[in-house]
């Protein structure tokens, strides 16, 4: 049907100019415009197949259980060559958003044998990193309360893990060191064990970065 010359045809579909346009020429724009979206229909359709069909090619690949919830794109793959620093920081970060953070060091603790409690052993890690330093200067240094520091810190006195001067700087001791170095071998085997089917011994670049992640595991102290 040809449209008269002296009408005007909205060039958008917009319901409320078409409701307003003659009878003689809505009925064949209504049938215009569909005739040209169905390509556009076909063209979906076939792609919605052509995927449907992909997915079943598709190899399914089974997550680890402590990935389970994630997507596909989250799961803990052993890390490539050229970056696995970025690699295991991001797996890192994906554990510490997922897991509570007192039951996270409560498994380290637990696997290392350590006596101390979570606190404790976050207090401890932060010490070996910076020692000798004060408890006013640890505090500030880790965005905490004073306060907050004080109960761990006892702990660890009274374990004999840590020792003050006459300056009240403090410092690891000998058994607060070796305690600390079976906290950081704790979590490096828990970061092997997400690490599915990785062997850190093969590679020595990396020991390093797993030995300083592995120390960082928890950078705030657990609730």
């Amino acid at each position: 049907t040809r449209v008269p010359r002296s009408v005007h045809v909205p060039t958008g579909a917009n319901p409320a100019i078409v409701r307003h346009l003659p009878a003689a020429v809505r009925a064949p724009y209504i049938d215009a415009f569909a005739a040209a979206l169905q390509p556009v229909f076909r063209l979906a359709a076939a792609v919605s197949v052509v995927g449907f069909l992909l997915s079943w090619l598709l190899r399914e690949l089974p997550l680890r259980k402590t990935a389970a919830a994630e997507g596909v794109g989250e799961s803990f793959a052993s890390p490539r060559h050229d970056s696995s620093e970025r690699e295991l920081e991001r797996i890192l970060s994906s554990l510490l958003q997922r897991e509570e953070r007192r039951r996270v060091y409560a498994a380290l603790v637990d696997r290392s044998g350590v006596e101390i409690t979570p606190p404790e052993g976050w207090l401890l890690n932060r010490i070996g990193e910076r020692a000798p330093t004060t408890a006013p200067a640890l505090a500030a240094e880790l965005h905490v309360p004073p306060e907050q520091l004080r109960e761990p810190l006892s702990g660890l006195t009274r374990r004999a893990y840590v020792t003050a001067d006459h300056d009240n700087e403090l410092e690891l001791t000998e058994s607060g060191a070796h305690a600390r170095e079976q906290l950081i071998a704790a979590g490096r085997a828990e970061l092997c064990r997400l690490l599915d089917g990785w062997r850190p011994e093969e590679d020595e670049d990396m020991q390093p970065v797993l030995r300083r992640l592995a120390g960082a595991l928890v950078v705030e102290m657990p609730a």
